[in-house]
């Protein structure tokens, strides 16, 4: 079981970040997992609930790609910006430049979601689907770095 929060109770004091470790993924560099915490619990990893409207969605192997309506998903498209802005400035490395992944994907009105199931049943009507954001914490080489994230159904 995952425990999923809004969007708006995330603020710089419930981020905090584990010690940095070698980068199993990309080699020479590091990876710094981020956890939330507030006087209620503490997680490791930050768990986002986000509705979208999607037009349309595309099966890519295991993952799906959804088309989002344009103008209707304007504001968790802009929280969820804000959160990767966060969790990047709140990092200590200002010498380091900052790659918005997350926003280039959302400014690109569409998503990958990384598991098998398309609840887009009618591939021609627009319908809100609920994900999970998952943010497992932030890659950091030499002179980058950008969060590591991902998108999760959420079973009704």
């Amino acid at each position: 079981m995952n425990v999923v929060i809004g969007g708006e109770m995330i603020t710089k004091k419930n981020i905090f970040f584990y010690d940095e470790v070698d980068n199993k993924i990309v080699p020479d560099s590091l990876f710094v997992q981020t956890g939330f915490s507030n006087e209620l619990f503490s997680m490791s990893g930050v768990y986002i609930n986000t509705f979208f409207t999607v037009m349309r969605s595309d099966k890519y192997f295991k993952k799906y790609k959804y088309i989002l309506e344009p103008n209707i998903n304007t504001k968790q498209i802009e929280t969820l910006i804000k959160i990767e802005e966060l969790i990047l400035n709140s990092i200590d490395r200002p010498n380091l430049a900052k790659i918005y992944r997350l926003k280039d994907q959302l400014a690109s009105l569409s998503i990958l979601v990384f598991d098998c199931v398309d609840v887009l049943n009618n591939k021609h009507k627009s319908c809100v689907i609920n994900l999970m954001l998952k943010i497992s914490g932030v890659w950091i080489t030499e002179n980058d770095c950008g969060i590591t994230f991902k998108f999760f159904h959420i079973n009704d």
